[in-house]
């Protein structure tokens, strides 16, 4: 059931939030998203943020570049475009952060869920990602704390059925 434009603020753009931790299928989802809104939405995503960064970073950066990035996503959302934005928060402190940046802005927090063992699995058939980061970031407690509007579970569903699930949120509650 893919749907015809959703605006849930028609002074901004709307913006999507869907934190997860790494391979839980946020880029995926993501692209479902574009498919199933009827209205542009951009795919905004921390992965290529850290691409900007070389080889080796300095812990420092980490700070800085995600202040730039909630910035870019504000601007983004300022300027009247629909943003879907693909993230690791950190706990209750990115939340807090991100949040903060878009205080103005009509945000939907979507929690992107996966076990543990099904996470491990996409990592390694992935390639190209650390190994171990998904259990690191699972430790981390990526959620905690974080309020949620709504939840889906990548392993137990398809990209179109979270898509939907996500689109029917939106509609029962703008």
């Amino acid at each position: 059931m893919c749907i015809e434009g959703v605006r849930m603020n028609e002074k901004n753009g709307s913006v999507i939030i869907l934190n997860g931790i790494s391979s839980s299928g946020k880029s995926t989802l993501a692209k479902e998203l574009q498919s199933c809104l009827g209205n542009n939405y951009l795919h905004c995503q921390i992965d290529s943020f850290l691409k900007m960064l070389p080889n080796n970073p300095s812990l420092k950066e980490f700070p800085k570049l995600m202040t730039a990035f909630n910035q870019t996503v504000k601007v983004l959302s300022k300027t009247n475009h629909n943003v879907i934005v693909d993230v690791v928060l950190r706990g209750i402190n990115g939340y807090s952060d991100i949040k903060n940046e878009l205080q103005d802005i009509k945000l939907l927090i979507v929690k992107v869920d996966c076990p543990l063992e099904e996470l491990k699995k996409r990592e390694l058939k992935r390639g190209d990602r650390e190994i171990g980061l998904s259990e690191k970031q699972y430790n981390d407690i990526v959620h905690g704390g974080v309020p949620y509007d709504i939840e889906v579970n990548s392993f137990k569903n398809t990209p179109l059925e979270c898509a939907e699930k996500i689109y029917e949120y939106i509609e029962k509650n703008t």
